[in-house]
């Protein structure tokens, strides 16, 4: 029992850890869309909106 619990156990970790991954990929990819859009819009908007997507990342 105590190997079947601990087996699954890792199991888990490794698919969280992937969603986790997944799911930051995820992210990042979005952030790279967003700053180009920002970056086709005026600096100062930019500058503004920066600090807050990393804010939200974190």
């Amino acid at each position: 029992m105590l190997v079947h619990w601990k087996t699954w156990f890792h199991y888990n970790i490794k698919m969280s850890v992937c969603y986790f991954h997944s799911s930051l990929n995820r992210a990042r990819r979005t952030t790279r869309t967003v700053k180009r859009s920002w970056a086709k819009s005026s600096g100062e908007q930019r500058k503004c909106a920066s600090p807050a997507a990393g804010h939200l990342l974190r």
